[in-house]
């Protein structure tokens, strides 16, 4: 029977505010039972194979604590997923690369095993690691849920500039969902993503919109001669806030080399986005209508899903759709040293004010 040192019990409980004896009569505890006080510590979700839990430092070393102390315990493969889980649902995926990569390698949960493959690539496509993503894929593409990494695949071709690729594959895949009728949602989705793409290579469609707070009139032309990215978010949308701080540095190092954001925000509570918006010192101009998903521009640019970001060039040339946070400091200096004899326009800021 796997057995647990006294000593990290006595920690495990103690964190959990369970009273012990200072002098504790048993001299081990049971790895069922540390599992259990884990699992309960974690607050773990179950359904079906499903296992959930938000994520959180403490948490990592608790679960990094049960690995150690049972390395070849009855719950390792549980507690290894977890691990993975957590550092997904905290928008960590540079070091979820890693934790699904530990876990696949032991793992013989076909069910969980799948899902942690696709999560596996998405982690790394968000970690601007588009060509490992491939690679992998390719490694994986017998196993189930291959056509969610194969969806995986098409935005890493995207983030490495080859949206022709991208395309024949995505047309591919839609061929295919066209022949069963029970995948019409996945039909539609596949549809709606290949209508993003066709924006590659074109002028960025036209749009006339009013700032909030100033009123100004935006359009394309505003941003002519700069390079601009059209973020689209929300307050209420947790990704969106967590990779905001980390579009305001973006801002900030490029902003007089020629580079704009333009906000699209998604909520229907303007005062909420004047709350974010002056406590991160968002200084780009913001387009909200209170429509929430009716938003103008997201009904004429097709999103369904925030954030989406479509990145456009000098010339007003949409050269990449829903590229990840991690990737625009690279993708936005390519763009700049792309044309870096071409003299930046005016500073929006100064046109648009905050």
């Amino acid at each position: 029977m796997n057995v647990m040192p006294v000593t990290v019990f006595l920690i495990l409980l103690a964190i959990m505010g369970t009273h012990v004896s200072s002098e504790p009569d048993v001299q081990t505890v049971p790895e069922s039972h540390a599992w259990d006080v884990l699992r309960t510590r974690l607050d773990v979700e179950e359904r079906s194979w499903l296992l959930m839990w938000d994520g959180s430092d403490q948490g990592q070393l608790l679960i990094e604590d049960y690995l150690r102390t049972y390395p070849s315990g009855d719950h390792r493969e549980q507690a290894l997923y977890l691990k993975a889980v957590g550092y997904w649902n905290v928008y960590d995926y540079a070091n979820a690369v890693d934790a699904y990569g530990r876990y696949i390698e032991m793992s013989r949960h076909e069910q969980r095993l799948s899902l942690a493959m696709t999560r596996h690539l998405q982690s790394l496509l968000r970690s601007d690691r588009p060509s490992e993503a491939i690679t992998l894929a390719a490694k994986y593409s017998s196993r189930p849920g291959s056509e969610q990494r194969e969806l995986v695949v098409v935005d890493a071709l995207l983030l490495q500039g080859k949206p022709d690729v991208a395309r024949t594959l995505l047309e591919g895949m839609i061929r295919k969902a066209a022949q069963d009728a029970s995948r019409s949602r996945m039909l539609t989705s596949l549809e709606d993503r290949l209508t993003q793409i066709d924006l590659i290579g074109k002028p960025l469609p036209s749009f006339d919109i009013k700032a909030w707070r100033t009123g100004r009139s935006l359009t394309p032309q505003t941003f002519h001669g700069r390079i601009l990215l059209l973020e689209f978010w929300a307050t209420w949308c947790k990704p969106c806030m967590v990779q905001m701080p980390k579009l305001v540095g973006l801002y900030e190092r490029h902003h007089e080399q020629g580079f704009d954001i333009l906000g699209v925000d998604l909520d229907e509570d303007p005062s909420r986005l004047a709350a974010v918006v002056d406590g991160l010192g968002m200084r780009w101009p913001q387009f909200n209508d209170e429509r929430k998903w009716k938003n103008s521009m997201a009904v004429d640019f097709n999103v369904r899903r925030i954030p989406h970001a479509i990145l456009v060039d000098r010339s007003g040339i949409v050269r990449y759709v829903s590229p990840p946070a991690s990737a625009l400091d690279r993708l936005v200096l390519k763009l700049l040293e792309e044309s870096a004899s071409e003299r930046p326009g005016d500073p929006v800021e100064k046109q648009h004010g905050r």
